[in-house]
């Protein structure tokens, strides 16, 4: 009988084993930077997961108050102690540095497979970064974010100072113009009501380089490229310093926006205490949802005086899986994201909140067909990747930390480029290029 029961139960271990139980898994999700808009479905779709995989389930940390590079080092260094997450929600200046790194595993065939056949086919290459070898592979499984920079414009102040309905800046001049009428001071005292237009000078530093980037290129400039086998700059180059310039006329000559006063979208352009505003496509969704009643439009972000130079550049946000987690733990973060590509997960994060995601399913369906503001937003002449380099977190605070210096008036203007420009030729050739 005793043999028996020792044979019933050696039967059992192997048919449950054969069926291919594991031991419950717990998950952790990373997640750099903060949306109101599509941070809490996210966390509903972290929460739906965990109902139908309880043997797998996924706790999410967002992680707003960190730089990209800090956020870069906690990753590297919590995964060198064995406590870092499994699923990395970076973007596209944190992924590249983590690639090169070795901090993220190549994806998948069968899983990449399913990831071109979800996205549009122009944006397959945005999955793709150098790994530790210099070889490109796949390294990024899924979006969250995607926008490129336009001017947001508010429609009832424009109207105030008598510009045509859906005007937008042919030139710089043009745009430093509207945003002194728009400027409001008290006519006593001098105090700013409100500003004709937000200039980004502090906050994450990285933030700061993000923003000067695209007038840098619509100057006609380059912020990073590779030139027979070395790394080039033109931040302290006629580009640079136009787009420093703008800056600094804004700020202090025509006094449009001053440094504490409320900025960005949230609060400043949502409150109406900001007339005009650049940031990313994603924002559209951000101010919908915060004021659905404001009346705004969008622009391309225009060219230096007498050029048709409007570029663009492009951030996204990222899914990852983190290479040095256990082999259970890839397993079941790959089938997470999986998941999260499918049309009725992806179109909740991005068609139900205003979101535009490079997605098949999320373009070829409402709010984003025959929506004015997204269709002006995609009438950009040109969009550029931003992350050329993988150190471009590390690049991105070098820059933002002298762009801030000379808008603060610390550090004289050319002083602070040039001193820009040698540290990040420093930090950019110790990775060899190749063009």
């Amino acid at each position: 009988m005793k043999e028996k029961v020792l044979l019933f139960s050696l039967i059992i271990f192997v048919l449950i084993f054969s069926l291919g139980y594991s031991t419950p898994v717990k998950l952790t999700m990373w997640k750099w930077g903060t949306d109101p808009a599509v941070d809490p479905v996210l966390q509903q779709l972290v929460e739906e997961w965990n109902k139908l995989h309880p043997d797998a389930t996924i706790e999410l940390l967002i992680l707003p108050e960190l730089s990209e590079a800090e956020f870069i080092l906690k990753i590297e260094q919590a995964t060198e102690a064995g406590q870092g997450p499994d699923i990395i929600v970076g973007n596209d200046v944190i992924a590249p540095v983590l690639a090169y790194d070795g901090f993220l595993e190549p994806v998948p065939e069968e899983v990449l497979k399913e990831v071109k056949s979800a996205l549009l086919p122009s944006y397959d290459g945005l999955l793709y970064f150098m790994g530790p070898d210099g070889i490109k592979r796949p390294y990024v499984a899924a979006f969250q974010i995607f926008g490129h920079f336009v001017l947001f414009v508010n429609d009832e102040h424009l109207a105030g100072i008598g510009y045509p309905e859906n005007w937008c800046p042919e030139d710089w001049n043009e745009l430093v113009e509207a945003a002194s009428k728009l400027t409001i001071r008290d006519p006593s005292t001098g105090e700013l009501k409100r500003a004709g237009m937000y200039v980004r000078v502090t906050g994450h530093i990285g933030g700061v380089t993000d923003k000067f980037d695209t007038w840098l290129r619509s100057a006609g400039g380059r912020f990073l490229w590779c030139e027979n086998g070395e790394w080039k700059t033109d931040i302290n180059s006629e580009p640079g310093k136009r787009a420093l310039n703008l800056y600094l006329d804004l700020l202090y000559k025509h006094k449009v926006y001053e440094v504490g006063f409320p900025g960005d979208t949230i609060p400043g352009f949502v409150n109406g205490l900001v007339s005009m505003n650049y940031r990313k496509t994603f924002h559209i969704a951000v101010v919908t949802k915060e004021k659905p009643d404001l009346k705004f439009h969008v622009c391309p972000i225009p060219g230096y005086n007498g050029t048709k130079s409007s570029v663009s550049t492009a951030g996204y946000n990222t899914f990852s899986v983190n290479s040095k987690s256990s082999d259970e733990a890839k397993k079941w973060a790959w089938e997470f994201i999986k998941w999260y590509n499918k049309p009725e997960q992806i179109m909740r994060i991005g068609n139900e909140v205003n979101n535009w995601l490079p997605y098949k399913s999320v373009a070829e369906n409402p709010p984003f067909k025959g929506n004015p503001l997204w269709e002006a937003a995609a009438k950009v002449p040109r969009v550029e990747p931003r992350a050329v380099h993988p150190k471009m977190g590390i690049i991105y605070n070098i820059a933002g930390k002298y762009i801030q210096l000379a808008l603060l008036k610390d550090m004289s203007p050319i002083d602070a480029l040039n001193a820009a420009a040698d540290e990040i030729l420093e930090i950019a050739n110790e990775i060899p290029c190749k063009g």
